[in-house]
């Protein structure tokens, strides 16, 4: 790759956080990594000269959400470097640039594949504004998407051409659990095991890809070899965190409002998808019966599930001991070990994965 950002990075400044050993300092250096991150999300979806509509959608659209994919990524690099005994800082513009440039291409995938959903789920608000479908239409929302997801394969290629096809194989993948989510509409019968298999492909599988390019860019910078069997067992690990993290976003959809989540809430009964909290619920129902009231008046049937839900704390503790499920923290650890990774770093990496099911929005 071309040294893009000699005069943007200031190393210098970076390396005030060399010796970092707190969590205060690595909550700040972090926050200085997210903003590199939001710059190199302008390069990457400069559409100035390719589109007047493009470019409008671009500079209306709200890309730095949580970022927690890109935090995650980052802390997965630094940790792997440190605890092998390398410096992060003692790396050139190039180690930064691919840095950064990946930590972009992962929100954006993630960006493009939301432009997308809104429109196939209905929904109206994303990230506090009018969704993209809504602002510019339905056509310029599906294109928009499409040429956000091709520009983010193509910047990975440019990093490393098996970034991008690991990315590919996830988008593919999520394609599929998109095309199973709308099989199964309405569909009051959805069990468990389909139900998660879903998850794992709608966002599980982003998550392990991260893991997977994480590492190999790691090794790549340590100059190790590259453990396939490792890279297996992170994407094994993160993809469950994943689903974890979904099953909490289908739980506050239930319990939390408009205002807290910056998006629509009760989106998903109105849409006729069928998320876990439903199924303990329809578990103790007559499920036909449920069915048909479902499809005979969606707008009364969500509202009277949506106050069952928010008010059953059995449901909203069982939504929560299933998290735990997906969590293997022992198996977690032990992987994390195997590749010696920085004690510090790797307690960073835990209080992330622990803020995925332990938020309010």
């Amino acid at each position: 790759m071309g040294n893009l950002v000699s005069e943007k990075i200031d190393l210098e400044y970076l390396n005030r956080f060399k010796d970092i050993g707190d969590e205060v300092n690595l909550i700040l250096f972090i926050s200085d990594l997210r903003k590199y991150t939001i710059d190199y999300f302008k390069r990457i979806t400069d559409f100035s000269k390719e589109n007047w509509l493009l470019e409008r959608i671009n500079e209306y659209i709200v890309y730095s959400g949580k970022m927690l994919r890109s935090s995650f990524f980052y802390l997965f690099v630094l940790g792997m470097i440190r605890g092998n005994s390398k410096d992060v800082f003692d790396f050139d513009y190039d180690f930064w640039d691919r840095l950064f440039t990946l930590g972009a291409v992962f929100e954006l995938s993630h960006s493009a594949t939301l432009v997308h959903d809104d429109i196939l789920d209905g929904a109206k608000k994303r990230r506090g504004k009018d969704a993209v479908h809504v602002k510019f239409g339905i056509d310029g929302a599906i294109i928009f998407g499409d040429i956000l997801i091709i520009s983010v394969l193509n910047k990975a290629f440019e990093v490393e051409p098996i970034y991008s096809k690991i990315l590919m194989e996830a988008l593919k993948n999520m394609c599929l659990g998109e095309i199973l989510q709308y099989q199964n509409k309405f569909n009051v019968f959805l069990d468990e095991k389909e139900y998660f298999r879903i998850l794992s492909l709608k966002t599980g599988v982003l998550f392990g890809a991260i893991s997977k390019i994480a590492y190999h860019l790691s090794c790549k910078y340590l100059n190790i070899n590259y453990d396939e069997a490792i890279s297996v067992l992170l994407a094994e690990i993160f993809d469950k965190f994943g689903v974890a993290f979904q099953i909490v976003d289908d739980l506050l959809d239930y319990t939390q409002d408009e205002k807290i989540l910056k998006k629509d809430s009760n989106n998903d009964l109105l849409s006729g998808r069928v998320t876990y909290p439903l199924i303990v619920l329809l578990s103790n129902n007559d499920k036909e019966k449920m069915r048909k009231i479902w499809l005979k008046n969606p707008s009364s049937f969500s509202g009277f599930v949506r106050k069952l839900i928010k008010n059953n704390k059995s449901i909203i503790l069982n939504s929560f001991q299933k998290t735990n499920e997906f969590m293997d923290m022992d198996r977690f650890s032990e992987v994390l070990n195997k590749i010696n990774f920085d004690s510090f770093f790797g307690g960073a990496l835990r209080n992330l994965v622990y803020s995925l099911v332990n938020r309010s929005y």
